[in-house]
């Protein structure tokens, strides 16, 4: 069974942060469903 992982952040679109933390988990499992559900958030403030 694939593990999957759902990514909220508040780290923008604008530089490569979130192709980075992409990378990293795609490391330490290649076979890991990766999914976007924001990285549009208020800096600061995961809780929105």
């Amino acid at each position: 069974m694939n593990k999957q992982l759902v990514l909220q952040t508040d780290f923008g679109l604008a530089d490569g942060s979130v192709s980075a933390m992409y990378g990293v988990a795609l490391s330490v499992n290649p076979q890991l469903n990766i999914y976007n559900l924001t990285h549009e958030i208020p800096q600061y403030n995961i809780t929105k």
